[in-house]
């Protein structure tokens, strides 16, 4: 089975490399939560972003589009236990669409 992705806007942050991205900052107390980042809908889709202020939360679907390889099994930050990527917050290996 084949799945074409057509992307509907882009995600801007302050992070333009991953080395950017410390993992002193995921050991800290507040994490990411001063970091803004900004998301950007292509014109063409504007329309489709009506009434949604009313939402107090959304699921936004992104691909990394600079990741090479990626492991099933990575070693968190602290942590020498492997666990799922999916249950960590691993900069170093991803899995490219989240």
């Amino acid at each position: 089975m084949r799945i074409d992705i057509e992307p509907i806007g882009i995600i801007h942050s302050p992070f333009k490399r991953k080395e950017d991205i410390s993992t002193i900052e995921f050991s800290s107390s507040n994490g990411f939560d001063d970091v803004e980042g900004e998301i950007e809908i292509f014109k063409k889709y504007e329309k489709g972003l009506k009434d949604i202020e009313g939402f107090s939360h959304l699921i936004i679907i992104y691909l990394f589009h600079k990741i090479e390889s990626y492991s099933l099994h990575v070693e968190p930050y602290l942590d020498k236990n492997l666990r799922g990527v999916f249950s960590t917050r691993h900069p170093k290996d991803q899995i490219k669409l989240v």
